[in-house]
């Protein structure tokens, strides 16, 4: 089953790039069609030492529940590569080294 705050119905499948496009695949009427959507790209995140005032549009959202060290928010911007720089921006200067790309995150964070 497939879930979330949309109630698109018959949904198969869905396929998302970075620059905020996705492409939904969804059962009507007896067949399969594809629709082009647009969202706004999000990440997951433990908490928000990490987001800068840097440029761009950027919101959050704190989840229900969970305990520390949970993902407990919901982290959005405008586009991808402005919420990434942003994140990689927080990370290096709360971490006192370079990140360049999120993927290093639960490495460095792990380390300390």
């Amino acid at each position: 089953w497939l879930f979330g705050w949309d109630d698109t119905p018959g949904i198969v499948s869905v396929w998302a790039d970075r620059s905020g496009q996705a492409l939904v695949w969804r059962r009507n009427a007896g067949r399969v069609i594809c629709e082009r959507e647009r969202y706004r790209p999000w990440v997951f995140a433990r908490n928000l030492d990490d987001v800068t005032s840097g440029r761009g549009s950027f919101g959050y959202r704190k989840l229900e529940g969970g305990k520390p060290g949970d993902y407990r928010y919901i982290i959005s911007a405008a586009t991808f590569p402005a919420l990434e720089r942003n994140i990689i921006t927080g990370a290096s200067k709360r971490l006192g080294v370079p990140v360049s790309r999120l993927s290093q995150l639960d490495d460095l964070t792990c380390a300390r």
